[in-house]
């Protein structure tokens, strides 16, 4: 696949396979609306909201991307126990256009990674066969373009799933502990 990447409908190939360590610099070109609705939602603390401030929030979020990417707003529901169930914190049905996401764990990457495979299931083309590794690319570089360097302190604590920890240098030049 070859192209342009906008982070949307657009996507040529940003070298999946070659940029596995490196999955937040995947999507080079996302469109300005996903990031700034994205750094509201970084902004918003949804963590340190309350159960339905953050509901309200991450909804709020997939109807601006929503209309940016002119798909149908995806459902999001909230269900307890998801990740020690199941093993994951988020999940996607094609089948119901629904998002699951575990309230024990609101994660802004999980949301979009998630809603990335919404945007999948619309039409859009991958940067890559994989359909993991293109959600986690986009999501990835999604919360990296609207804040590097809280995405940096994630990357840090160990709070990012699927990212080398090394390539911390290449993002802020800092040297992992």
């Amino acid at each position: 696949m070859s192209g342009t990447s906008d982070g949307g409908f657009n996507v040529g190939d940003m070298g999946c396979v070659r940029e596995h360590q490196r999955p937040h610099l995947r999507f080079k070109a996302l469109r300005s609306g996903a990031v700034a609705a994205t750094r509201t939602l970084i902004d918003a603390r949804p963590r340190q909201l309350t159960d339905p401030q953050r509901r309200e929030a991450f909804t709020t979020w997939a109807t601006k991307m929503s209309d940016l990417y002119r798909v149908d707003v995806p459902v999001i529901s909230w269900v307890p126990r998801l990740h020690a169930d199941n093993g994951f914190y988020g999940l996607y049905s094609s089948e119901s256009a629904r998002i699951f996401l575990d309230p024990m764990r609101p994660s802004i990457i999980t949301l979009a990674h998630e809603y990335r495979h919404h945007l999948q299931s619309n039409g859009a083309r991958l940067v890559c066969d994989d359909i993991e590794h293109d959600a986690q690319g986009w999501s990835m570089s999604l919360h990296y373009s609207a804040h590097p360097q809280l995405f940096a302190r994630l990357v840090r604590a160990g709070q990012v799933a699927f990212i080398d920890p090394a390539a911390l240098r290449r993002i802020t030049g800092e040297t992992p502990p």
